[in-house]
């Protein structure tokens, strides 16, 4: 008997013929979306349209993109979705950024110098008022300018706080000009900034070291000035912040009848705070400071003193030169003549005059030792 060949059904060749397409269907679109093949591989199990069916290729597509760069709705007030809102829009200084700097009048050992910054509230897009933050910056330098370089230059006072808009810096030196700046943030941490402000810290008188120790034979004024002179030139202004607000700077120190402390602190306007190089305090006003006592010791007042012998004033504790005292006018080192020093810790007449076995000669602080000269700045 014959046997006949039988050909496949059209329905068996369709199907095979069908899920072929599909395959390179699948392929193609990995070639084309290969960031979305990662995250759906088309070796995952595929589900094909049922035979006789028609292909949903947007499904397909659908499914294999998935929903990985989908951004997730937000519902608004009526129901529908909305994309949600980037807050990118800095805050806006209140007042026009105008800061207000008002120094105080008073010095403590506490709080040093002080000055009161105010300005107007700030306003935002998003953050609310009562939610927006403050940060105060200080330098010594007119550098807080921008945004930038009040965050790179500027030292942070205090902390960041909400609804502030007056703050007291305080722990400042006096006689040394400052420059103020407020940062502020919304909570997306947008930021802008107000308007530097200088302001410049209430009156002082300063006593330094000249760190330069030297025999009695110090010289004439000018050799002496010329030890201060030095000194505030090589100091860092990071250290001694009041450096260049020096008016005028002296060795503190008598060298003759008519060249005294004394006549030195006439110069000094009355009321000025005296103050030690970091800022301590030796005493209320010039007055005080020839009154016999001081309010701090010099050790306490200047940590640079470098002296451990005592000072040179030949002076008495009013600022009055000390002619049997005097290294002979300061020209003498010798051993046999004495002259009178000022002694780092005692708060008493001593602090200046220290005639170590009372008047004459030798009083005990003889020429012949190095000792430091101080140097007024005013």
């Amino acid at each position: 008997m014959m046997k006949m060949k039988m050909r496949p059904s059209s329905t068996s060749f369709d199907a095979s013929e069908r899920q072929s397409s599909y395959a390179w269907l699948v392929f193609a679109l990995c070639l084309v979306f290969v960031e979305n093949c990662f995250l759906n591989p088309i070796f995952k199990p595929l589900v094909f349209p049922a035979e006789n069916s028609n292909p949903d290729f947007t499904a397909l597509i659908g499914g294999l993109l998935g929903n990985a760069n989908q951004k997730a709705p937000v519902a608004s007030a009526g129901g529908a979705t909305a994309a949600p809102v980037l807050d990118t829009t800095p805050p806006v200084p209140g007042g026009s950024g105008i800061i207000s700097a008002v120094p105080s009048g008073t010095y403590s050992g506490s709080t040093k110098a002080q000055v009161t910054l105010s300005w107007t509230a700030g306003t935002d897009n998003v953050t609310s008022q009562a939610n927006l933050t403050y940060q105060v910056y200080y330098s010594l330098s007119n550098n807080l300018t921008t945004l930038t370089n009040t965050l790179a230059n500027g030292t942070p006072f205090s902390t960041t706080q909400a609804g502030l808009s007056e703050i007291a810096v305080n722990q400042l030196f006096a006689k040394t000009a400052y420059y103020f700046n407020v940062v502020l943030t919304d909570q997306a941490g947008n930021q802008s900034i107000y308007t530097s402000q200088p302001s410049t810290m209430m009156p002082a008188v300063y006593i330094f070291d000249s760190v330069s120790n030297n025999q009695g034979n110090i010289g004439t004024r000018t050799n002496a000035d010329t030890l201060c002179a030095n000194r505030i030139s090589s100091i860092s202004q990071t250290s001694y912040p009041w450096k260049n607000s020096c008016s005028i700077v002296n060795a503190f120190i008598s060298l003759s009848p008519a060249d005294t402390v004394s006549n030195i602190l006439k110069s000094v306007n009355a009321g000025v705070i005296v103050l030690g190089s970091q800022g301590m305090i030796l005493a209320s006003d010039k007055v005080q400071l020839t009154s016999g006592t001081i309010q701090n010791t010099i050790r306490n007042a200047l940590p640079e003193y470098s002296s451990g012998a005592g000072w040179w004033s030949f002076s008495d504790f009013t600022g009055q030169f000390v002619s049997v005292d005097s290294c002979a006018n300061a020209t003498s080192n010798s051993g046999g003549v004495s002259g009178r020093i000022g002694f780092p810790d005692i708060t008493s007449s001593a602090w200046i005059d220290d005639a170590i076995n009372g008047e004459g000669s030798p009083s005990g602080a003889t020429c012949d030792i190095f000792r430091t000269v101080f140097c007024i700045c005013y």
